[in-house]
Protein backbone atom coordinates (compact mmCIF):
# COMPACT_ATOMS: atom_id res chain seq x y z
CA UNK A 1 0.00 0.00 0.00
CA UNK A 2 1.04 3.25 -0.78
CA UNK A 3 2.25 5.62 2.38
CA UNK A 4 1.10 9.05 2.29
CA UNK A 5 3.29 11.70 3.57
CA UNK A 6 2.97 14.73 5.88
CA UNK A 7 5.29 17.65 4.47
CA UNK A 8 4.84 19.59 7.15
CA UNK A 9 8.35 21.54 7.76
CA UNK A 10 10.30 20.11 4.94
CA UNK A 11 13.95 20.76 3.93
CA UNK A 12 14.51 21.58 0.46
CA UNK A 13 17.51 20.06 -0.71
CA UNK A 14 20.13 21.94 -3.12
CA UNK A 15 21.01 20.16 -6.21
CA UNK A 16 24.54 20.25 -6.05
CA UNK A 17 24.22 16.39 -3.15
CA UNK A 18 22.57 15.26 -6.43
CA UNK A 19 23.82 13.22 -9.78
CA UNK A 20 21.76 11.29 -11.18
CA UNK A 21 22.39 9.75 -14.94
CA UNK A 22 19.94 8.03 -17.53
CA UNK A 23 21.37 5.26 -19.14
CA UNK A 24 20.80 2.54 -21.58
CA UNK A 25 22.60 -1.24 -21.47
CA UNK A 26 21.04 -2.34 -24.45
CA UNK A 27 18.00 -3.57 -23.04
CA UNK A 28 16.84 -1.48 -20.78
CA UNK A 29 16.19 2.32 -19.77
CA UNK A 30 18.13 2.49 -16.47
CA UNK A 31 19.66 5.46 -13.53
CA UNK A 32 22.52 5.36 -11.34
CA UNK A 33 22.60 8.12 -8.95
CA UNK A 34 25.21 9.47 -6.65
CA UNK A 35 24.13 10.88 -3.72
CA UNK A 36 26.33 12.89 -0.91
CA UNK A 37 23.61 14.48 1.19
CA UNK A 38 24.97 12.54 4.21
CA UNK A 39 25.50 15.73 6.09
CA UNK A 40 23.18 17.89 5.51
CA UNK A 41 22.08 17.19 9.22
CA UNK A 42 18.60 14.30 8.87
CA UNK A 43 18.32 11.73 10.67
CA UNK A 44 20.14 8.82 10.47
CA UNK A 45 16.98 6.07 10.24
CA UNK A 46 15.19 8.40 8.26
CA UNK A 47 15.01 6.94 4.42
CA UNK A 48 16.22 7.37 1.07
CA UNK A 49 13.78 7.50 -2.15
CA UNK A 50 14.14 8.49 -5.08
CA UNK A 51 11.08 8.74 -7.86
CA UNK A 52 11.40 8.76 -12.03
CA UNK A 53 8.30 10.26 -13.42
CA UNK A 54 7.07 11.57 -16.40
CA UNK A 55 3.80 13.73 -16.02
CA UNK A 56 1.47 11.70 -13.62
CA UNK A 57 3.12 8.38 -14.00
CA UNK A 58 5.86 7.37 -11.06
CA UNK A 59 8.33 4.78 -10.02
CA UNK A 60 9.59 4.84 -6.42
CA UNK A 61 12.95 3.56 -5.71
CA UNK A 62 14.43 2.74 -2.03
CA UNK A 63 17.88 3.84 -1.55
CA UNK A 64 17.64 2.62 2.51
CA UNK A 65 18.58 4.87 4.94
CA UNK A 66 20.25 8.12 5.60
CA UNK A 67 23.08 6.36 7.62
CA UNK A 68 23.55 3.83 4.92
CA UNK A 69 22.49 4.80 1.58
CA UNK A 70 22.55 2.08 -1.10
CA UNK A 71 20.93 1.95 -4.87
CA UNK A 72 18.82 -0.88 -5.39
CA UNK A 73 19.27 -3.62 -7.69
CA UNK A 74 16.53 -2.74 -10.17
CA UNK A 75 16.47 1.00 -11.08
CA UNK A 76 15.02 0.28 -14.71
CA UNK A 77 12.62 2.91 -15.93
CA UNK A 78 10.43 0.88 -18.71
CA UNK A 79 7.27 0.81 -16.92
CA UNK A 80 7.17 4.55 -17.78
CA UNK A 81 5.50 5.69 -20.36
CA UNK A 82 8.09 7.66 -21.87
CA UNK A 83 11.95 8.32 -20.96
CA UNK A 84 12.20 11.01 -23.06
CA UNK A 85 11.88 14.72 -20.56
CA UNK A 86 11.79 11.95 -17.23
CA UNK A 87 12.84 13.75 -14.77
CA UNK A 88 13.44 12.74 -10.98
CA UNK A 89 12.69 13.44 -7.20
CA UNK A 90 14.75 13.15 -4.24
CA UNK A 91 13.02 12.50 -0.84
CA UNK A 92 14.27 12.17 2.77
CA UNK A 93 11.35 10.65 4.83
CA UNK A 94 10.85 10.13 8.74
CA UNK A 95 8.91 6.54 8.96
CA UNK A 96 8.66 6.58 12.90
CA UNK A 97 5.65 7.37 12.78
CA UNK A 98 2.31 5.83 11.11
CA UNK A 99 2.40 8.76 8.52
CA UNK A 100 5.54 9.22 7.13
CA UNK A 101 6.48 12.80 7.32
CA UNK A 102 8.72 14.55 4.79
CA UNK A 103 11.82 15.72 5.88
CA UNK A 104 13.65 17.14 2.93
CA UNK A 105 12.78 17.18 -0.74
CA UNK A 106 14.39 18.15 -4.23
CA UNK A 107 12.33 18.33 -7.58
CA UNK A 108 12.27 18.41 -10.79
CA UNK A 109 15.88 17.11 -10.93
CA UNK A 110 17.34 16.72 -14.72
CA UNK A 111 19.44 13.38 -15.39
CA UNK A 112 23.07 15.49 -15.76
CA UNK A 113 23.53 13.35 -19.28
CA UNK A 114 20.64 12.97 -22.10
CA UNK A 115 20.17 9.38 -23.44
CA UNK A 116 21.68 9.10 -26.89
CA UNK A 117 20.74 6.27 -29.39
CA UNK A 118 21.86 3.65 -26.87
CA UNK A 119 24.51 2.53 -28.43
CA UNK A 120 27.42 4.14 -26.46
CA UNK A 121 26.33 2.77 -23.01
CA UNK A 122 25.08 -0.78 -24.74
CA UNK A 123 26.79 -4.18 -23.97
CA UNK A 124 25.13 -5.49 -27.03
CA UNK A 125 24.23 -2.59 -29.64
CA UNK A 126 22.70 -3.44 -32.61
CA UNK A 127 23.56 -2.21 -36.40
CA UNK A 128 21.89 -3.53 -39.35
CA UNK A 129 23.53 -4.99 -42.59
CA UNK A 130 22.41 -7.11 -45.63
CA UNK A 131 22.16 -10.73 -44.31
CA UNK A 132 20.95 -12.02 -46.94
CA UNK A 133 18.42 -14.50 -45.72
CA UNK A 134 19.21 -14.42 -41.99
CA UNK A 135 17.13 -12.60 -39.52
CA UNK A 136 19.81 -11.79 -37.45
CA UNK A 137 23.60 -12.50 -36.06
CA UNK A 138 25.75 -11.99 -33.14
CA UNK A 139 29.02 -10.48 -34.75
CA UNK A 140 32.41 -9.14 -32.69
CA UNK A 141 33.20 -6.22 -34.17
CA UNK A 142 36.58 -4.53 -34.06
CA UNK A 143 35.39 -1.20 -34.19
CA UNK A 144 33.15 -1.57 -31.18
CA UNK A 145 35.18 -4.24 -29.31
CA UNK A 146 32.86 -6.55 -28.36
CA UNK A 147 29.26 -7.83 -29.31
CA UNK A 148 27.15 -6.24 -31.75
CA UNK A 149 23.47 -8.05 -32.28
CA UNK A 150 23.15 -7.76 -36.39
CA UNK A 151 19.81 -7.54 -37.78
CA UNK A 152 19.25 -7.89 -41.33
CA UNK A 153 18.41 -4.61 -43.58
CA UNK A 154 14.94 -2.90 -44.54
CA UNK A 155 15.79 -3.69 -48.40
CA UNK A 156 15.79 -7.81 -47.19
CA UNK A 157 12.94 -7.32 -44.36
CA UNK A 158 10.51 -4.09 -44.30
CA UNK A 159 9.63 -3.20 -41.23
CA UNK A 160 12.50 -4.91 -39.56
CA UNK A 161 13.44 -1.47 -37.53
CA UNK A 162 9.94 -1.23 -36.13
CA UNK A 163 9.77 -4.59 -35.10
CA UNK A 164 12.60 -5.18 -33.51
CA UNK A 165 10.91 -2.71 -31.12
CA UNK A 166 7.31 -3.35 -30.63
CA UNK A 167 6.78 -6.93 -31.58
CA UNK A 168 7.22 -9.03 -28.21
CA UNK A 169 8.19 -12.45 -30.06
CA UNK A 170 11.20 -10.49 -31.72
CA UNK A 171 12.38 -9.60 -28.13
CA UNK A 172 11.16 -12.63 -26.61
CA UNK A 173 12.86 -15.38 -28.94
CA UNK A 174 16.04 -13.61 -30.09
CA UNK A 175 17.72 -11.74 -26.81
CA UNK A 176 18.11 -14.48 -24.86
CA UNK A 177 19.63 -16.52 -27.32
CA UNK A 178 21.93 -13.59 -27.99
CA UNK A 179 22.30 -13.49 -24.73
CA UNK A 180 23.28 -17.05 -24.43
CA UNK A 181 26.01 -16.50 -27.63
CA UNK A 182 27.68 -13.80 -25.60
CA UNK A 183 27.95 -15.94 -22.31
CA UNK A 184 29.39 -18.54 -24.50
CA UNK A 185 31.90 -16.62 -26.11
CA UNK A 186 33.04 -15.69 -23.10
CA UNK A 187 33.41 -19.08 -21.79
CA UNK A 188 35.28 -19.79 -25.12
CA UNK A 189 37.82 -17.32 -24.44
CA UNK A 190 37.72 -17.36 -20.55
CA UNK A 191 36.94 -14.08 -20.24
CA UNK A 192 35.34 -13.68 -16.61
CA UNK A 193 36.82 -10.95 -15.23
CA UNK A 194 34.43 -8.08 -13.52
CA UNK A 195 37.35 -5.80 -13.54
CA UNK A 196 39.36 -6.47 -16.79
CA UNK A 197 39.70 -3.62 -19.23
CA UNK A 198 37.48 -5.30 -21.81
CA UNK A 199 33.94 -5.73 -23.00
CA UNK A 200 33.73 -8.83 -21.02
CA UNK A 201 33.97 -6.98 -17.82
CA UNK A 202 30.73 -4.94 -18.65
CA UNK A 203 28.82 -7.98 -19.09
CA UNK A 204 30.23 -9.49 -15.54
CA UNK A 205 29.41 -6.46 -14.16
CA UNK A 206 25.74 -6.30 -15.74
CA UNK A 207 24.94 -10.14 -15.31
CA UNK A 208 25.93 -9.39 -10.88
CA UNK A 209 24.72 -5.63 -10.69
CA UNK A 210 21.84 -5.38 -13.00
CA UNK A 211 20.89 -9.34 -12.62
CA UNK A 212 22.18 -10.18 -9.36
CA UNK A 213 23.67 -13.37 -10.64
CA UNK A 214 26.81 -14.28 -8.00
CA UNK A 215 28.93 -15.29 -7.46
CA UNK A 216 30.56 -15.94 -11.12
CA UNK A 217 32.86 -18.39 -12.17
CA UNK A 218 36.54 -17.75 -11.73
CA UNK A 219 37.21 -20.04 -14.44
CA UNK A 220 35.96 -21.63 -17.47
CA UNK A 221 37.17 -24.54 -16.58
CA UNK A 222 34.40 -24.35 -13.38
CA UNK A 223 31.79 -27.01 -13.12
CA UNK A 224 29.56 -24.13 -12.36
CA UNK A 225 30.26 -22.37 -15.72
CA UNK A 226 27.00 -24.46 -17.50
CA UNK A 227 24.56 -23.65 -14.80
CA UNK A 228 25.79 -19.79 -14.23
CA UNK A 229 25.17 -19.52 -18.01
CA UNK A 230 21.64 -21.13 -17.49
CA UNK A 231 20.65 -18.57 -14.27
CA UNK A 232 22.65 -15.61 -16.26
CA UNK A 233 19.72 -15.91 -18.99
CA UNK A 234 17.09 -16.71 -16.85
CA UNK A 235 17.01 -13.86 -14.67
CA UNK A 236 17.44 -12.06 -17.93
CA UNK A 237 14.14 -13.29 -19.22
CA UNK A 238 12.76 -13.09 -15.69
CA UNK A 239 13.77 -9.10 -15.44
CA UNK A 240 12.70 -8.01 -18.70
CA UNK A 241 9.68 -10.16 -18.56
CA UNK A 242 9.78 -12.43 -21.58
CA UNK A 243 7.31 -14.23 -20.65
CA UNK A 244 4.38 -11.41 -20.13
CA UNK A 245 5.82 -10.18 -23.62
CA UNK A 246 4.14 -13.06 -25.07
CA UNK A 247 0.74 -13.00 -23.11
CA UNK A 248 0.67 -16.80 -22.63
Amino acid sequence: MLRKFNYTGRKKIPLKYISIQKLNNGFSNYFTANLTIETLGFPDEACVYIEAYFNANFIRFDFGKIKSIKSPIDTTLDELPSIEGIRFRLKIVDESESRGRILGKADNIKPTNELDDGQKESILPVKFTNLKNQIWKVEFDQDILGPVLVFNNEDNFPGIRTKIKTDPFFFSLIYPAAVRFVLNKMREEDKLDRDGDDWSSRWIQFSEDILGVTPTPSSAESPEIDNWIDEVVNNFCLKYKVLNRLNF
